[in-house]
């Protein structure tokens, strides 16, 4: 089931809207919906595995699906450019575009279940534990310059492919090499 919220300013979205709601799949939000004020409190609504955010909005709220661990997929659009801290975090989050996305505060994603990164060439900083302690995340690719917070990957242990910029030293994103298996 698809349940697209289209607003008209000061829409939150909240349990309230969402509570009778138990099979929504996905969730399409568009208008003047602010999501940038609010977070997600998706309760037990289990069946929502996908959020797809409409142009015009510029960042992801803090604690915008945090430990919502039902969510697996969140389509940005371009107008996205920051990630506010643990919007994701604890989540159930396995893809998530990033590709205009410039800021990632502190720990973002950090515990959720994201497998694969690329990071937009224009990003400017990911905050401290952004990507930590994420079992799934095997796959990074880091753009040439970052401002980068210390230990931004501290935890996410099975890393195996990994480019990062020849100037950058893997411990300033709290990496150390006892993976053997790391390309």
């Amino acid at each position: 089931r698809i349940f697209n919220m289209q607003g008209g300013g000061g829409i939150t979205i909240g349990s309230s809207i969402l509570n009778n709601n138990t099979e929504i799949e996905v969730l399409i939000v568009s208008g003047a919906i602010r999501l940038d004020e609010y977070y997600m409190e998706l309760g037990n609504i289990q069946s929502l595995t996908k959020v797809t955010i409409a142009n015009g909005s510029t960042y992801i709220a803090e604690n915008f699906a945090y430990e919502y661990e039902y969510l697996r997929t969140v389509e940005l659009p371009q107008s996205v450019a920051q990630i506010r801290s643990q919007a994701f975090k604890g989540s159930g989050v396995t893809y998530i575009n990033l590709e205009n996305v410039t800021t990632i505060n502190d720990e973002a994603f950090n515990n959720s279940k994201v497998s694969s990164i690329t990071f937009s060439p224009d990003i400017v900083n990911i905050g401290q534990r952004a990507f930590g302690n994420i079992v799934n995340l095997t796959k990074v690719t880091m753009p040439d310059y970052l401002g980068a917070g210390n230990n931004m990957f501290e935890g996410s242990e099975n890393i195996i492919d990994l480019t990062i910029p020849s100037r950058q030293s893997l411990a300033t994103f709290g990496i150390t090499i006892d993976n053997e298996s790391l390309t």
